[in-house]
């Protein structure tokens, strides 16, 4: 693969990672440091759980 796609696929993927709340840092060396998105506190899990449940629910009476 040419150096400049490859540049462009490397972009594309840090681009995506970072999305995904990855941090991607570039050390002096030349080479990447990836960096996994911090974890979720106990509230935070707690309100997405609730938010699924009353998601859910919805759901089903959508279906009836």
């Amino acid at each position: 693969m040419p150096r400049q796609h490859q540049s462009k696929a490397i972009k594309r993927v840090f681009s995506e990672l970072t999305r995904l709340g990855f941090v991607v840092e570039q050390k002096k060396s030349g080479s990447y440091r990836i960096v996994p998105p911090s974890t979720r506190s106990e509230e935070h899990t707690s309100e997405l759980q609730s938010q699924f449940r009353i998601s859910y629910a919805v759901f089903c009476l959508k279906k009836k």
